[in-house]
């Protein structure tokens, strides 16, 4: 059966980082007893490269539960802040395992979580949850009031089996009485959520960060694209995509890219990624790499590099430089120059006595 045959019945969704997050607010503030001042929103942009490199950084089988993953996802967070003192990065540890005990920090809701969770179970959908934790997820929310929109939730502590093991997937099957292929499940990390679901036989989809993806176009491969490609030859139309086509779903989202790199050639879609560093990259830059890994989390569809600056081009896009930057350069002392020493070197124009006006 095709991913486009299915007729999904429930949707279930991870709890960490897709209905509930960090409370970066607690992170800044624990920061700030140690000197180090950082915003809330620095801390979140900082725990969504975090995330990034945490998942890349998952060994097969590994607990996402275990003491160390904890350890290192606040070490990463903290890197990406340039918190690099090791006194404070041993006093922020110990202040992480003390908080909040047993929840921790994840108490506060994701914006688009209810939301999500009202449109889902208003398309007659089965909703549920299914979480690596330490058993206090189910509390977690009730307490934040996410629970009422739910049927169930799956603990893996409660269960004896953790995410990507397809175990707790069948768990939930189960319980909710459909088969692999009606159900689709929602995560954040790909090694452990995607990958474990879609073994399961489910349909998965990645949570962006900042963003609560709910539907998208199935996955397909650029193999099954070049038999329409070559129907349209056949039938006189030539093809309206070079060959590999790509879906529409991938297609508006090319277009809407932010950050910089490319700059579209008349009027972009509506942004649905907030630039590249929204998804864990340093820079503001797109290149064609960074889009072939997006496409392939998001879509499970494999691009050559050279391939994704075709589409880029027919998406109207084109190909912009980076302007180039001295290393030495300081905009910091360039700005305490031109507001000091170049107010007395620069020229000023004579001053000129007004015109005698005609009697």
């Amino acid at each position: 059966m095709t991913v486009s045959a299915r007729r999904i019945r429930g949707v279930f969704f991870d709890a960490g980082n897709t209905l509930i997050r960090m409370e970066y607010r607690a992170i800044a503030g624990a920061l700030a007893a140690h000197g180090v001042q950082v915003s809330p929103s620095d801390v979140q942009r900082a725990e969504w490269r975090a995330r990034v490199r945490l998942d890349a950084s998952l060994a097969p089988g590994a607990s996402t539960e275990h003491a160390d993953t904890g350890a290192r996802y606040l070490a990463y967070v903290l890197e990406e802040l340039g918190v690099r003192d090791p006194v404070v990065r041993l006093a922020l540890d110990a202040w992480r395992r003390a908080y909040n005990p047993p929840v921790g920090l994840w108490t506060d809701v994701e914006p688009e979580a209810a939301a999500a969770l009202e449109l889902a179970r208003g398309a007659g959908l089965r909703v549920a949850v299914i979480s690596n934790s330490n058993g206090s997820v189910r509390g977690i929310l009730e307490e934040v009031g996410l629970a009422r929109h739910l049927e169930f939730v799956i603990d893996s502590s409660e269960v004896g089996v953790e995410k990507p093991d397809p175990r707790i997937f069948t768990i939930a099957l189960d319980r909710a009485g459909l088969a692999p292929a009606e159900a689709a499940y929602v995560g954040d990390l790909y090694s452990v959520d995607v990958v474990g679901a879609r073994v399961a036989g489910l349909e998965a989809r990645g949570r962006r960060p900042g963003r609560l993806i709910l539907a998208r176009a199935p996955p397909s491969t650029a193999r099954s694209w070049r038999p329409s490609a070559c129907r349209s030859r056949q039938a006189g139309a030539p093809p309206a995509w070079p060959s590999p086509r790509p879906s529409v779903a991938i297609s508006q989202a090319l277009v809407g890219l932010g950050g910089d790199g490319m700059r579209p050639q008349g009027s972009p879609a509506e942004l649905d990624v907030a630039g590249p560093e929204a998804v864990g990259y340093r820079t503001s830059l797109w290149t064609c790499r960074r889009i072939v890994d997006l496409i392939r989390h998001h879509f499970g569809v494999v691009y050559h590099p050279d391939h994704v600056g075709r589409l880029l081009r027919a998406c109207g896009l084109s190909p912009q430089r980076p302007q180039p930057r001295p290393k030495e350069r300081s905009d910091h002392r360039g700005r305490e120059w031109i507001q000091g020493d170049w107010a007395a070197v620069k020229k000023t124009a004579p001053a000129r006595r007004p015109p005698r006006l005609r009697r």
